[in-house]
């Protein structure tokens, strides 16, 4: 009990406007105060711990608040260099550099769940994007196979167009041969058949 007078009046000294004013909070004073007993071994692994996470995780391109979570980083190793950890408060007027990256754990686990939120909905969005790359890949493909298709079927039908023509024209060019062969075979069997009555006639007069 006196040393918790003791602590009061000591507070009461050396802080009276705060205690007295609008924006002075004596639960969160005595919170913070309580806060930073916390052993500086126990502190230190928090440190290290947090600033390992950030090392890994941090940042996606697009994270708003990379910079802030990095300067956290900065100010843990700077704790840590400087042995605030290691420190003890019972009361104080302005927050000690130990409370000061104390709050600053819980700001960075805070933004290392919206960087992996953040992490998750750019992973979906890649995915989302991949699938209508080839959604748009299967569609142009098939666009070109049509199209390519199109192109052999034009192709083939000029191809038969020419060999029908061609036929066509060899079948001209066959009925002219055989006219031709025809009207010879005719004029032939005219002239032996008049080469025949000739002979005939020669053989009467002898």
């Amino acid at each position: 009990m006196k040393k918790i007078s003791l602590y009061v009046f000591l507070v009461l000294l050396f802080f009276p406007a705060k205690l007295y004013a609008k924006t002075f909070s004596w639960k969160d004073y005595t919170s913070n105060v309580k806060k930073m007993q916390i052993t500086s071994k126990n502190m230190q692994a928090l440190l290290n711990e947090m600033i390992l996470k950030i090392s890994e995780d941090c940042c996606e391109k697009n994270f708003q608040n990379k910079e802030r979570l990095l300067l956290i980083k900065t100010n843990m190793n700077t704790c840590l260099e400087e042995d605030c950890h290691k420190k003890n408060f019972l009361f104080y007027k302005k927050k000690p550099q130990k409370l000061l990256v104390l709050e600053q754990i819980e700001e960075a686990k805070n933004l290392l769940l919206k960087n992996s939120k953040l992490k998750y909905e750019n992973e979906v969005q890649k995915k989302k994007a991949k699938r209508l790359e080839e959604i748009e890949a299967k569609r142009l493909e098939e666009i070109e196979a049509k199209r390519l298709e199109e192109i052999e079927a034009k192709r083939l039908e000029e191809i038969e167009a020419k060999l029908e023509e061609t036929s066509i024209k060899d079948q001209e060019q066959t009925a002219k041969d055989d006219k031709k062969k025809a009207y010879h075979e005719a004029m032939e069997r005219e002239r032996a058949e008049k080469l025949k009555k000739l002979g005939i006639t020669k053989r009467k007069k002898k």
